[in-house]
């Protein structure tokens, strides 16, 4: 995977959306961020998400 990053897309990752699902209990379980796994889809990249989840947890 040359060339991977945080902004890489989730699709040229092979993320498909059970994988997106059962990410988006680990937020949950470790830090009490509720997250779907549609949201993470949404997000589209690890940069995007590591956004989503810091603003939930400045507003949780």
């Amino acid at each position: 995977m040359a060339g991977t990053s945080a902004d890489t897309g989730f699709e040229s990752l092979d993320l498909d959306s059970l994988v997106l699902i059962e990410l988006a209990v680990i937020p949950t379980k470790q830090y009490g961020i509720d997250v779907a796994g549609d949201e993470l889809a949404g997000a589209g990249t690890v940069a995007k998400v590591a956004e989503l989840l810091s603003a939930r947890g400045a507003n949780g």
